[in-house]
């Protein structure tokens, strides 16, 4: 008796666990260097500056916003 195999069609599954990993820790990593970069950069004013944690504060916080820019940038790009 013979058995249909299914033909493949163009398309791929769009379910794939190790690509949704690595799309998950890409954006984990961009996220972190970005953060760190302007902890870097706050810590550097301080010094400089003596101003205190204040620059510290305000570099993380502009890293996170920059990297979360950045994620939502990658993402739109993709679809």
């Amino acid at each position: 008796m013979k058995q249909k195999v299914k033909k493949e069609s163009g398309k791929k599954s769009e379910f794939n666990p190790v690509h949704i990993v690595a799309s998950a820790a890409a954006a984990g990593i961009t996220l972190l260097i970005f953060i760190a970069i302007g902890f870097w950069l706050g810590d550097t004013c301080d010094k400089y500056l003596a101003s205190g944690p204040f620059g510290v504060m305000l570099g993380t916080v502009f890293g996170a916003i920059l990297g979360l820019l950045s994620l939502i940038k990658q993402m739109l790009e993709k679809k």
